[in-house]
């Protein structure tokens, strides 16, 4: 004959079955990875734009013999007796053609002419804010010369960086530094156009989040930054963020409609998007 389990046998099974679901239910907190990733890619997408326009300026007719143009509605002067440009946008926010709004300027000194192996630009930034955040920061810009494909080189870096976000509730803070170098792969036979430029990016950077999360970053796959375009075209990052559960993850500025402002981040098995400023 068959007894009936006690009540006392019965919560003590039932209390196990709960304390084992609950132990291998555990899910993974992917907040550091998402919010480094994002942090650093909405950095990186404000140092492109300062690149682009620099780069605009280096190349430009108008800007090297007349020693001033209007470029993507940033006045750009060089004074070649101290071997400097200014780059600025004026002391309230100007409307640029990605629909973004700037103020301020950076300078370029340079220490030697431009395109030549081993001669330098150091830019800084003097309040520099787009969309009401300000991005601060020295760059290190270096003439390597041609490569083996007769294309110019250029290493860009710096050992820090800071966007200061606009916000009412807290201070918002991103720090980052980096160490990349540019191929001038498209555009120079055409040096007044610049739609047809394209630059090529490949290196490694690092960083502290918003949230104080810090991370490293190494390309992958090099990064298109071609300047039709509002955002990095196409490329990769592998981000490490060591105080994540998952430590390693992908940052992928997808090519799938050739200008995309869309990124995807995978962590694992997950899988994180967001959009760039548009």
């Amino acid at each position: 004959m068959n007894k009936s389990p006690s009540p006392l046998l019965l919560f003590i099974v039932i209390f196990l079955s709960f304390s084992s679901c609950k132990d291998t239910g555990i899910e993974t907190d992917y907040n550091p990875n998402v919010r480094s990733s994002k942090d650093f890619i909405y950095a990186e997408d404000l140092l492109f734009e300062v690149i682009n326009i620099y780069f605009q300026g280096i190349t430009d007719s108008a800007v090297l013999n007349s020693k001033y143009a209007y470029i993507e509605n940033c006045s750009i002067e060089y004074f070649s007796e101290t071997d400097s440009m200014h780059f600025h946008y004026g002391p309230v926010n100007r409307w640029c053609p990605d629909n973004k709004f700037r103020r301020g300027s950076f300078y370029a000194h340079f220490n030697g002419p431009l395109f030549v192996a081993g001669s330098s630009a150091s830019l800084s930034t003097d309040s520099l804010f787009v969309d009401d955040d300000l991005f601060e920061g020295v760059l290190q810009a270096e003439f390597l010369g041609a490569n083996g494909l007769g294309q110019q080189e250029l290493l860009v870096s710096t050992d820090s960086c800071r966007v200061t976000v606009n916000d009412t509730t807290r201070v918002i803070v991103i720090r980052f530094a980096c160490d990349y170098v540019l191929t001038w792969e498209d555009g120079a036979q055409t040096p007044n156009v610049h739609d047809d430029d394209l630059l090529t990016a490949t290196g490694t950077a690092s960083g502290r989040s918003s949230d104080s999360y810090e991370f490293q970053i190494s390309t992958t796959e090099p990064l298109k930054d071609y300047f039709g375009c509002n955002w990095i075209q196409s490329g990769t990052h592998q981000i490490t963020t060591p105080s994540a559960q998952v430590t390693n993850g992908t940052i992928d500025y997808i090519s799938d409609d050739e200008c995309n402002y869309a990124v995807n981040f995978y962590f694992g098995e997950s899988y994180f998007y967001d959009y760039l400023k548009h």
